[in-house]
């Protein structure tokens, strides 16, 4: 599991995945900094413990998150262009926080 609070984090995690599951999550990111930042740079930005983006590394940390159905808002499939990643919404401190998951590294 990686978790993202701010842009250096987002930085560094980008280089573990694809360039295109790399780009979703910097435009999630900036989407998140856009609705949330009170006028502070994106550089000093950071999302509270409860708002961090959550990425999935497992089955089983999927299966964990799952399995949580009563925090549960939502749960979305997205296509970029060769792969699919999951992306749920779960209720946290009045908030929801999202979670993503790589379901396919090649899509046909």
């Amino acid at each position: 599991m990686k978790k993202i609070h701010n842009y250096n984090e987002l930085l560094m995690v980008k280089e573990s995945f694809p360039v295109e599951v790399s780009e979703y999550l910097k435009e999630e990111f900036h989407s998140l900094y856009d609705y949330l930042s009170n006028g502070e740079g994106i550089e000093i930005f950071s999302l509270d413990t409860h708002q961090a983006m959550i990425i999935l590394e497992n089955k089983d940390e999927l299966t964990n998150i799952l399995n949580m159905t009563f925090a549960i808002e939502y749960i979305e499939e997205l296509r970029l262009e060769t792969i699919a990643i999951q992306r749920i919404g779960i209720y946290s401190a009045e908030d929801v926080q999202l979670y993503y998951y790589i379901l396919s590294n090649e899509l046909g």
